[in-house]
C-alpha cells in the first residue's frame, strides 16, 4: 500500500556527517567551467565579466548578501534560457545540483537523499488515474473521504517529480522510463466534466502541476517518447480548455495565486507565450486584490476551517496563499520574468509579506489575527517557499525555522526545495 513518505535523512545544521561547503566555493568552480567554455566556443549567451579590480559583474550574476554562504555571500544567476526550455528548474541549476550532490553539501544532499528514496520507492508503484475527475467530498466536513479521492492524483504527481528529479541528478533511464508509465496513464485515461466545485478545483491546482514538472525533467529521456509527449501535450490542453482553470481567473484568494501557478506550469510547457503573459498579468492584479496596503493577505488571515472566523486557520492560510505565490513566481522568473519585485499600486508586495508571515511563523503568539484564545502553529509541509524567499532575502527568523525542519518537505507540487534551493544554491534574481 502506498503512504505518504515520512522523513528520513533528516540534516542538522553544523552535522559532522556529511561535508558543508560555501556556496560560492561551488559556484566559482562553476563559474570558472562556465567562463572557459565561453571563450573556447564565442558562444553568444549570457556571460560573466568579471573585473577583479571592481569586483563587476555582468547583468546575469550578481553578488548578494547571504549569511547561510562562506563569507555571507553569493553569487546570484538570472535565468539563461529561451521561453519554455525549462518549466520550474533550468539547466544551469541542474548543473549546481549534480555538484552538490557529489559533493554533499548541505541541506541538499539530505535533501537529495530523500528524493532518491521517493524515486526508488516509486519504481514499484503502479499508476491510478481516475476514469473521471471528480471529487466530492470536502476536507473539511469528510477529510477522510476527501483524502482518499485525492489520493490518486497526490500520490502519482508527487512519484512523478521525484522521478524526474532523480532522473536529472542521476541520468538513470529507469527513473524516467517509470515517470512516463504515469503521465502516459493520465493522459490516456483521465477525462473532465463540464462543470465543477471547488472541491475538485482546489485539489488539482494544488496538486497537478507536481507531474507536469516531472515530464518537463524527462522530457530529454528517449523514454518520454515523442507520441507519448504529444498526448500529454493534448492532456494539458484539455485540462485548461475544461472549467479545471476558473480559479485563475476568478478568485483573488489562495486559489486563485494556485490557479495561476497551475495554468502558468501548463502554459509554460505548452510553449504559449499568450497564456503564459495572460498569468503573468492576472499574478499581478490577484495581488493586487490579495495584500492590503501593509501586504497583509485580508482573505487568509481571519480563516477558520473553510471559511472566515476568528483567524484560528489565519497563519496557516497565509503560508499556504504565499506559497502559491512563491511558486508561480518561481516558474515566471525560470522564463526571464520577475514578478518577486513586483510593487502594487498600494505598495503590497512579495517581500514584505514573506517578513510578515515569517516573523509570525516564528513566534506564532504574535500573530494578531486569531482571537480564538488558542496560539496559532505551522507545520513543515508550509516551510517549501523559505527555501525558495530565503535565498533571494535572507532573515534570521526564515533561517531558524529551515533549521528545524531541513531538509524541507512539502505536500503541494514543488517537492524537495532543500535540494533545489537550499542555502541559497543558484537563486536567479
Amino acid at each position: 500500500m502506498r503512504v505518504w513518505p515520512k522523513i528520513k535523512h533528516k540534516w542538522t545544521n553544523g552535522s559532522s556527517r556529511y561535508r558543508t561547503v560555501g556556496l560560492v566555493g561551488l559556484v566559482v568552480v562553476f563559474v570558472t567551467i562556465g567562463v572557459i567554455t565561453l571563450l573556447a566556443t564565442h558562444a553568444a549567451t549570457r556571460g560573466i565579466d568579471l573585473e577583479p579590480e571592481k569586483g563587476r559583474l555582468s547583468n546575469s550574476v550578481k553578488i548578494v548578501t547571504n549569511p547561510q554562504a562562506s563569507g555571507g555571500q553569493a553569487i546570484q544567476f538570472a535565468a539563461a534560457q529561451n521561453f519554455g526550455d525549462a518549466v520550474l528548474i533550468p539547466a544551469y541549476k541542474i548543473a549546481l545540483l549534480k555538484d552538490a550532490v557529489a559533493k554533499q553539501i548541505q541541506p541538499n544532499y539530505a535533501a537529495w537523499l530523500q528524493v532518491k528514496d521517493a524515486a526508488d520507492a516509486a519504481l514499484t508503484h503502479a499508476p491510478t488515474p481516475p476514469a473521471v475527475w471528480l471529487i466530492t467530498a470536502s476536507t473539511y466536513t469528510d477529510p477522510a473521504a476527501y483524502e482518499a479521492q485525492i489520493k490518486p492524483l497526490r500520490f502519482d504527481a508527487y512519484d512523478t517529480y521525484m522521478l524526474g528529479l532523480a532522473y536529472q541528478i542521476t541520468g538513470n533511464a529507469a527513473y524516467a522510463t517509470q515517470a512516463d508509465k504515469f503521465i502516459k496513464a493520465w493522459s490516456a485515461t483521465t477525462t473532465f466534466l463540464s462543470s465543477y466545485t471547488a472541491f475538485s478545483l482546489v485539489p488539482w491546482v494544488v496538486y497537478f502541476p507536481g507531474m507536469i514538472f516531472g515530464a518537463d525533467m524527462v522530457r530529454s529521456s528517449a523514454a518520454f517518447t515523442a507520441s507519448d509527449q504529444s498526448a500529454f501535450s493534448a492532456f494539458l490542453t484539455r485540462s485548461i480548455s475544461a472549467p479545471m482553470t476558473v480559479l485563475a481567473y476568478h478568485n483573488t484568494n489562495n486559489q486563485g495565486v494556485w490557479g495561476v501557478a497551475c495554468v502558468t506550469a501548463t502554459a509554460v510547457y505548452l510553449k504559449d507565450k499568450t497564456l503564459f503573459n495572460t498569468m503573468v498579468a492576472r499574478y499581478k492584479s490577484i495581488q493586487d486584490a490579495a495584500l492590503n496596503d501593509k501586504s497583509v493577505p485580508t482573505q487568509e488571515v481571519r480563516r477558520q476551517g473553510g471559511g472566515q472566523g476568528d483567524g484560528s486557520s489565519g497563519l496557516a492560510y497565509s503560508n499556504f496563499v504565499m506559497m502559491a505565490m512563491t511558486y508561480a513566481a518561481e516558474i515566471m522568473n525560470t522564463q526571464g520574468v520577475n514578478v518577486y519585485d513586483y510593487v502594487s499600486p498600494n505598495g503590497a508586495n512579495l517581500h514584505t509579506l514573506y517578513n510578515l508571515v515569517t516573523g509570525w511563523s516564528a513566534n506564532p503568539s504574535t500573530f494578531p489575527f486569531n482571537t480564538s484564545g488558542t496560539v496559532s502553529t505551522i507545520d513543515y509541509w508550509n516551510v517549501g517557499p523559505y527555501e525558495i524567499l530565503n535565498g533571494r532575502w535572507p532573515t534570521p527568523k526564515a533561517q531558524a525555522i529551515l533549521d528545524t525542519y531541513r531538509p524541507v518537505r512539502t505536500a503541494w507540487s514543488v517537492h524537495a526545495p532543500s535540494l533545489i534551493w537550499g542555502g541559497g544554491l543558484g537563486v536567479p534574481y
